[in-house]
Order: C-alpha cells, then structure tokens, then sequence
C-alpha cells in the first residue's frame, strides 16, 4: 500500500524531539504583578513553563504562509439535527465550534498551554484561586459588534446554569465574578479548586449576549447564529450536509494563536449512512480528506487506481498522547455487571490475538492502560509516591491496586484451541460470582440466564463482537448485538441505557478535573451526558483523580496518573480492544500539511488547498 513514509518518518522524529524539549522550555518575557496583584502574561500553563516566548509569531507545527483559499470536503457518518455545541441534545453537526472563540487559545504542542485569544492578557495568583482576564478592545462578533465584558459574564452565567455537563461542573466552581478597569474580569474560585481551574476558564467560549439571550439556550436549532469564531454557517441540509464559510474579516486572524489555521475559505461536512458507504464516495471523489481509524480498511480497501496513480495520497503520522481507549464499557448500574469476578471474566474470553491476527492484519497492540503509548501509562509495581495516593484508601481498592500492574489475558492466536486456558479460568470466576452451568446456559441462584446486549454503530465493529459472543456462548452465556443509527446510539449512550457499550474514550497528556467531572467520578456516574460509561462510584477515586488535578508538577501529575491507572485497571471496567499508534489520513492531491503532527496528532484545521 503506497504510504508516504518520508513524512512518517519527518513526524516521528518531530515527535520524540519534541516531548521533552517542551517540558524544559522557559519563556522569554518576564511576567509582571497585574492591577489584582498577581502575575500577568500572555498565556498559562498546566505545569512548568510556557514553550512559546512572549513574541512568538505562530506556533511551530502550522505554516504562517499557507494559502488562504479553497475548499475542503469531509465525510461524516451518521446524521445531525443541531448546530448548538452547548447542549446534549440531539446530533451536532461537524464543524459547529469553528463558529465561537474562547478566552483562550491551547497549543496542541504541548501538554496543556493556553496563549490568549480572546483576552490580551491573562492574570494569576501563586495559589491560582483565582484568574483575572483583560479582554481585546479589537475583538469582534461575527456581526462586527465589539465582545465586551458583559458578554464575557453572560457567556460564563448561561453555560453555567444551562451548558453541558462539564461545562455546568466547571464554571459552578466560581464563587464570584468581578470587574477591574476598563475591560478587565476577575473570576475567583471556591476554597479547595484545583489548580487546572484557572485554565478551564481560559476555555471558556464566549457567545454574543444581544443575539443569543433571546433564543432558548439549551435547544437544538438548525437556524444559523452569530458567533464569535472564524466559520459561520453558510448552507445545510439536515442530516445530509452542512457548509460554512470563513469570516473574511475575522478580527484574530493574524494574532500568533491563529496564524496558519482557518486556511480554507469553505469547509463541507457530508453525511453518509454507514462507514462503507463513506469510504465508496471518498474513492469516488465525493470528498477530500479521510482519517482512517480501520486497519483492514486501510490494509486492503485503499488499492485502487486513484491511489496508486497519486491523486489520493495516503499518509501516517505518529503521535505522543495517549492512545483511545476502546473497547466493551460494562455498565455497573446493571446489577449483572457490580461483581468484579464477573468483570475479568468478560475480559478473560476476549482473544485479541486472534482478533488482532484475523481481523486487523497484526497492527494493533492491545491497550493495557488507560493511557496507553504515553509516559502516563502505569507499569511494573507501584513507586513509593503512588502507595502514599493510594494506601489510605485500601479498604476501597482492589488488592490488584497494589501490586504489579494488571497485565491482559494473552492466547497464542490461534483460535478457541488457544484460548482454553482463559476461558477455564473465566468459569472459575463465573462460579465462585454464583453464575454456574445449567443445561449449557450460565445461569445465577434463582435461574436467571447470563444474557445482555452490546450496543454499537460502526458496522467495522461486528467482526470483534460476534466473535467475543463465540467466545461466551462456549461459557453459556447470551450476547445480543445491537447496532443503532448514531442518533438513537447518541440518546442512550447519554441516559447510559445500555448493558455493554462498544465506544472510545481520549485522554490527554495532561489530565486533570475531567477525570473526576465526566470519565470516572462518582457524581459522573448520575449524570446524563458523561462519559463515566462503567458508572464507577469509588471515593478512591474521586480523591486520586482530584489529585491529579491538584499536582503542581509535571512529576507530581505522572505519579497520581499512575496511581488512578492501576486502580481503573485493577477494576476491570472495560475489555479493551488495541490501538496503532499512528494518525492515518488519505487525502486528495491537493491538500497539504507541514508533514508534521503535534504531540496530539494531526490539526486538521492546520491544512491548506494548492
């Protein structure tokens, strides 16, 4: 298959450079005390330094030169009914954030670093217990209007009383909005925030109070508004495509933060009905750019004339962040689900190796983190530092916890011969959890069957499903697929009705209050519209998770990343499936990147047409 490997290997070098270098990079400028008496600056960082000094010009993987001009077409799966990003509700259409700035802009280059957008600068106290912002009197609204600091409260009160659930979580967490000079705004956080607050304000995305406090806040809508970012609507067609086009008078488009991005003046997102269907238009020409996430799609479906003559280039770039973590999410408000025996059970008649060989041509390696393929990743035993997070809650923790890192049922591949010994051991569990045996059906106490659904959308899935549901026939247990369009997947995934999910979740390379908010924190866990799928409530991991977002040091994140990967590990809340630890991307001819990816992998939004 023709891949261009020179720029595999330009963005891998690119990525293992880049890394430390970034964590041990200092900033130019000396910041100075600001009128609330903390320190005042350009940007924030999570941890150490900023990597860019105070007059950089663009950030270093984008090309400030890149023709501003052109088309760029993608294909989505599924379908969509809003264009409102601020809300659960229905199925957003691609592409609707470009429609809003916020406070600040994040460099994809390193871990977690905010340079200002919206805002000129940015002010914080040692303690960071609170963060005071002085807004651009140049800053515009799509409709030519200035931004002010009343659009700055109103943004942060209505998404605070009525945004999504991590927005509500974050923004509930100030306890009082100041004003300071002409165009300042001081927001001060509760006693006991953590540290990662003040950058979750530098987030926040500010909408335009005159055209928006009018209209309902939390419904979908169809019908274009005006935001604050580089794209608006230009036409759509529910559920079949919709179009934006670049606001040429976008005021940030020359600020340091946005030079290089924004570079199609047209942006279409098309919508197809299943991932086959998308990949047939995409060889027909129907589309521009395609990121691959299949490996036998992309071992086997891409050798056709279009490829092999050069006008699709198929590319790969490496990235440093943390691998998805896919695989079946076990919901534990299901009664079936609450006995961790019966969790590892599931995992022990999962063989990857098979799955690995049979279905995704030898390129995956089996996720055994929930960090995978970065330095967040626990291994070996735990250190010293760990042991002190996690001893105090050992009453809380399985004593898998603490010990050597929980390691993934392994086969030799060669089908249900291989996989005897797990599935040996995984009826052991099943009995001693009082699921046993009953005229070939796994059956509890009262003779209640073994049975559940998996719920999914990628028809990609079925391969791996079906052949896990071979595998746990032979336990005497029933596994019903269900696949459901992305709408209705979209609606029970956020009320979490469902028995077993088939889903993927990202982490960052800096993880912080969204462990505990939305992935798996006990209030996560009853609330609708977060990713806490398993429904884990554990105190344990509540308090590690917020230390996390506590840690003052790079170290001091790493060691507490460690300590909740153990613990998520040791409790058996997903059979993960693998991961390659490569974006993959075809393309037509005429679109181009720098031919290198940022430490979280490709910007799309970095690109640009000939």
């Amino acid at each position: 298959m023709p891949v261009n490997r020179r720029k595999f290997a330009l963005g891998a070098a690119f990525s293992l450079l880049l890394v430390p270098a970034l964590f041990a990079a200092k900033p130019v400028a000396a910041q100075t005390t600001g009128p609330n008496g903390g320190m005042v600056s350009y940007g924030i960082a999570m941890h150490d330094d900023l990597a860019m000094p105070a007059d950089f010009t663009h950030f270093p993987q984008v090309n400030p030169d890149a023709p501003r001009d052109g088309t760029v077409r993608y294909g989505v799966v599924g379908s969509f009914d809003s264009l409102n990003p601020f809300t659960v509700r229905g199925n957003l259409a691609g592409g609707a954030v470009t429609q809003f700035d916020t406070l600040m802009a994040r460099n994809w280059n390193e871990p977690y670093s905010l340079y200002c957008l919206v805002c000129e600068t940015v002010e914080v106290p040692a303690d960071r217990s609170w963060i005071a912002f002085t807004i651009r009197k140049e800053a515009r609204f799509q409709d030519g209007t200035p931004v002010t600091v009343d659009d700055v409260i109103w943004s942060f009160e209505i998404q605070r009383d009525n945004g999504t659930p991590g927005k509500r979580a974050a923004y509930g967490r100030v306890a009082e909005v100041t004003r300071f000079g002409d165009n300042g705004i001081k927001f001060t956080f509760q006693p006991g925030v953590s540290r990662e607050q003040a950058l979750l304000m530098g987030g926040l995305p500010i909408l335009p109070r005159h055209a928006w406090e009018a209209l309902p806040f939390e419904e979908t809508y169809l019908a274009p508004r005006t935001g604050s970012g580089p794209y608006k609507v230009k036409s759509l067609e529910a559920g079949r495509y919709v179009e934006y086009e670049r606001v040429e008078d976008y005021w940030a488009r020359d600020l340091p933060v946005m030079r290089g991005y924004n570079n199609f003046k047209t942006i279409r997102y098309d919508y197809y009905r299943d991932a086959t269907v998308s990949l047939e238009a995409f060889l027909a020409g129907s589309y521009d750019y395609r990121r691959e996430v299949d490996e036998d799609r992309w071992a086997s479906q891409y050798n056709v004339p279009s490829v092999t003559s050069g006008q699709i280039v198929l590319e790969e770039f490496p990235y440093a962040h943390p691998a998805w973590m896919k695989g079946f999410f076990l919901n534990q408000r299901r009664d079936l689900f609450k006995d961790i025996r019966v969790r590892q059970a599931l995992d022990l008649a999962f063989d990857f190796e098979f799955m690995n060989r049979s279905y995704f041509h030898g390129a995956q390696k089996r996720l055994d983190s929930w960090f995978a393929a970065s330095d967040l990743a626990a291994s070996g035993s735990p250190s010293e530092g760990e042991l002190a997070l996690t001893t105090p809650w050992k009453a809380d923790l399985p004593e898998a916890a603490f010990g050597p890192m929980i390691e993934q049922p392994k086969t030799d591949g060669s089908g249900p011969r291989g996989q005897r010994l797990n599935l040996r051991e995984a009826d052991k569990l099943l009995s001693e959890a009082g699921w046993t045996v009953k005229d070939g059906r796994r059956v509890n106490a009262e003779g209640k069957p073994f049975s559940f659904e998996v719920l999914y959308t990628d028809g990609a899935d079925e391969p791996v499903i079906l052949e896990w549901a071979n595998a746990l026939r032979r336990l005497g247990i029933e596994l019903r697929p269900y696949r459901a369009d992305s709408s209705v997947f979209t609606q029970r995934v956020n009320v979490f009705d469902f028995d077993v999910l088939v889903n993927r979740l990202l982490n960052s390379l800096s993880p912080g209050t969204e462990q505990l908010d939305r992935y798996h924190g006990s209030a996560a866990a009853d609330s609708q519209g977060s990713r806490n799928w398993a429904g884990l409530k554990n105190p344990a991991v509540d308090a590690i998770a917020g230390s996390i977002a506590n840690a003052r040091t790079r170290g001091d994140l790493v060691t507490a990343t460690h300590a909740l990967d153990r613990i998520l590990m040791s409790e058996w809340l997903v059979v993960p499936w693998g991961y390659v630890p490569t974006d993959r991307v075809a393309h037509v001819k005429r679109l181009h990147s720098t031919g290198t990816a940022s430490i979280y992998g490709i910007e799309d939004n970095a690109w640009w047409s000939e």
